[in-house]
């Protein structure tokens, strides 16, 4: 269950469908029952998440402050869709522009897909 030991200090959770999607400030990504507080999966990960989450077309995605991106499937079941590593870390959470993500890095600010 849920508790006070793994709350989040950073970043803001995702919830879709009466779930919660976040990581903890002990690396531990979660799917959380919102209705009764109770885990239904847990996976731990090796580097620390400053950025909300973000739900986009079914998927939640997670970027590290290592420049990892993480995509799993919006559901009761633990199931990545994508990981990819990004060439510096992603400390702001991602904005979405139509078809476009838009993220913040270190120098730059880069656009992925969209029109």
């Amino acid at each position: 269950m849920y508790n006070e030991q793994s709350q989040n200090q950073l970043l803001s959770p995702v919830i879709k469908d009466g779930l919660i999607y976040t990581v903890t400030t002990r690396n531990s990504l979660m799917c959380i029952n919102a209705a009764t507080g109770k885990e239904i999966w847990s996976t731990h990960m090796t580097s620390d998440y400053n950025a909300s989450p973000i739900y986009v077309n079914g998927n939640i995605w997670f970027f590290s402050v290592k420049g990892e991106v993480l995509v799993i499937k919006a559901s009761r079941k633990y199931e990545v869709v994508a990981q990819n590593q990004m060439d510096s870390g992603i400390w702001a959470t991602p904005s979405i522009l139509r078809n476009s993500m838009i993220m913040k890095k270190q120098k730059y600010l880069y656009r992925i897909g969209g029109e």
